[in-house]
């Protein structure tokens, strides 16, 4: 289930954020180069944060399956061979 949410939870901040861009950009339309810029750069930061917060959980709930020992590490869309 931590996975399944965290795979959830990835989307619905990416549509966040996009609708915060969207949104900021009405706004401030002499700024959108700039935040589009900034988004795009932070936007990088947290794929690459939430792909390892989403490979831990995956690991944690496989770990509690007893799918996967203490050792290994497997990708967030990898399963183990048993």
């Amino acid at each position: 289930m931590l996975s399944m949410a965290a795979c959830y939870g990835r989307y619905l901040l990416m549509f966040g954020g996009l609708s915060w861009l969207f949104w900021f950009g009405r706004s401030h339309p002499e700024e959108m180069r700039r935040v589009t810029l900034y988004f795009f750069g932070a936007f990088l930061i947290i794929i690459f944060v939430w792909n390892m917060i989403e490979s831990l959980a995956w690991n944690y709930d496989l770990r509690r399956s007893r799918l996967a020992s203490v050792g290994t590490f497997y990708g967030a869309r990898q399963f183990p061979k048993k």
